[in-house]
């Protein structure tokens, strides 16, 4: 069997390798570690081994801190995160999707009834890694490049683009 899985990229994902061990944290630490989607997302085994993988964060858990901790960032990686890899390692066994990208798992999945584990498993995969992706330490602050002009073009400043999208917000 090949081992696949899939990374971030600006433009996709793609093939990646197998990651090294990481942070085992617990979703008791979660308000809603008694539901029955967290404990079945959190405490399935995490131990299904196949053709996906968790990706290394990029950055060490300790990195965003103080506004997302280490302990948040072990929990939520090391055992929400992975519960869905796993998860969806155990859905596409012995299936036609072991061997598709994540991106086409998720394509070719959506709004089938008969495939919604599969679905949803890939999706959260693909969905958290775009959001550790999205993230960096030192974050944050005024963008620049073609953003910036964008922002510039359509509100005349940062300033007043902030104003604008906090007086939208609920």
């Amino acid at each position: 069997m090949t081992i696949r899985s899939a990374s971030f990229s600006a433009a996709s994902f793609a093939p990646r390798a197998r990651s090294a061990a990481i942070t085992v944290g617990a979703c008791a630490a979660s308000k809603s570690a008694s539901s029955p989607v967290c404990h079945e997302v959190c405490f399935s085994g995490s131990t299904a081994s196949g053709p996906f993988s968790l990706p290394p964060l990029p950055y060490p858990e300790d990195a965003l801190a103080p506004v997302i901790s280490a302990t948040t960032i072990g929990f939520h990686y090391g055992k929400h995160h992975r519960a869905y890899v796993d998860n969806l390692n155990k859905a596409v066994a012995d299936t036609d999707f072991a061997n598709k990208s994540l991106d086409d798992i998720v394509k070719a999945t959506a709004n089938d009834p008969a495939r919604v584990a599969i679905f949803n498993n890939a999706a959260q995969d693909w969905n958290h890694t775009f959001y550790w992706n999205s993230m960096r330490p030192n974050g944050g602050g005024i963008p620049t490049g073609a953003i910036a002009d964008h922002i510039k073009d359509s509100f005349g400043d940062y300033a007043k683009f902030r104003q604008d999208f906090a007086s939208a917000a609920p």
